[in-house]
């Protein structure tokens, strides 16, 4: 402050009123350091200007005075906030010593340990797909029974969805037997426009077949993610370890797709390379069809008979052995020979 300013009611807590009160200090002004004046001289000059300006004030004020104040604030700071304070290290001392120990020991064998890691991702993912996982979901299906239910539920009703002769009229039918026969009419069904028939509604399994590879090889990865979500703290310890792994069954489990895909060609080029006519359901139909023929030749007999030598709807009793009499010529008046 200025000279022959009057601080006494700013110190008095009159003007701003403070909850630990004001206390007043003199500083050394800049000609003092300019002048070197030392700390201890311009504490003296210091309780001088107090006893001399504000005497009723000069055993509360002063530079003393205030590091005395300010280390016992701290003092009593310090005793509040020890109790909490330690408690909170000890919390934070056990929980960072569990999570040191959940670490393991020292790594000295890198390589070791690096396979020991691998081995364990490897069996937790087997283990998800044979159910025999650590944690298991309770929520949905997920790894082998997920795949279980794709195979057999949703693969095994889109197969049983398939109509057999979906997609066939009667008019690609006699297309096609016409077609194989040439210029002769047919009197038979030709094998060939059967085989070309049969291949065709086989041709159209491939396709479900493919998409059943793309929900298993989806659920193959989602396996992943679910191996990475409860991995091991001794694979959290190394997370770029652990982002390598996933990342390689990842781009492992997308190189084997296509393969798998030509996995399904094959088989289903396997079943149109031949056609197995000697299967008990071609040879059931095979009957019913010469059953058939059978009962059209038998319509066609009975309507080229006369209506007197048509066959009658009661059964006629079994002829016996001729009496013989019946074998024997007889005369009537006539002269005429009959049997009798």
């Amino acid at each position: 402050m200025d000279a022959g300013t009057d601080a006494m009611d700013v110190l008095l807590g009159r003007v701003i009123p403070v909850k630990l009160g004001i206390i007043g200090v003199v500083n050394r002004s800049q000609l003092d350091i300019n002048n070197k004046k030392s700390v201890s001289d311009s504490i003296r000059d210091e309780y001088g200007f107090l006893q001399k300006k504000y005497p009723s004030l000069a055993n509360r004020s002063g530079t003393k005075y205030l590091a005395r104040t300010l280390n016992r604030l701290l003092m009593h700071h310090i005793r509040d906030c020890l109790p909490e304070l330690k408690t909170r290290i000890n919390v934070l001392a056990a929980q960072y010593q569990s999570l040191l120990n959940s670490y393991g020991e020292p790594v000295d064998d890198k390589s070791a340990t690096l396979l020991q890691l691998i081995t364990k991702f490897a069996t937790e993912y087997c283990n998800t797909i044979e159910g025999t996982a650590k944690y298991i979901e309770t929520s949905e299906l997920c790894g082998g029974a997920r795949i279980c239910y794709i195979f057999h539920e949703t693969f095994g009703r889109t197969l049983e969805s398939v109509d057999p002769l979906g997609g066939l009229t009667t008019i690609d039918i006699l297309t096609a037997i016409r077609n194989a026969t040439g210029p002769r009419p047919a009197l038979f069904v030709p094998e060939v426009s059967f085989e070309l028939l049969v291949k065709r509604q086989v041709k159209r399994l491939e396709e479900p077949s493919l998409r059943c590879v793309e929900l298993v090889h989806e659920e193959m990865q989602r396996i992943i993610q679910h191996c990475s979500n409860y991995s091991t703290q001794e694979l959290l310890r190394f997370p770029k370890l652990h982002d390598a792994i996933v990342e390689v069954v990842t781009c492992l489990l997308r190189k084997r797709l296509p393969v798998t895909n030509e996995m399904v060609h094959n088989l289903v080029a396997i079943e149109l390379a031949y056609i197995n006519t000697k299967h008990p359901d071609f040879a059931d139909a095979c009957g019913l069809m010469n059953n058939n023929i059978e009962e059209q030749r038998r319509n066609r007999i009975a309507r080229d008979l006369p209506p007197s030598a048509a066959p009658r709807d009661k059964p006629s009793k079994a002829p016996g052995p001729l009496a013989p009499a019946a074998l024997e010529p007889s005369s009537d008046t006539d002269g005429k020979v009959c049997a009798s």
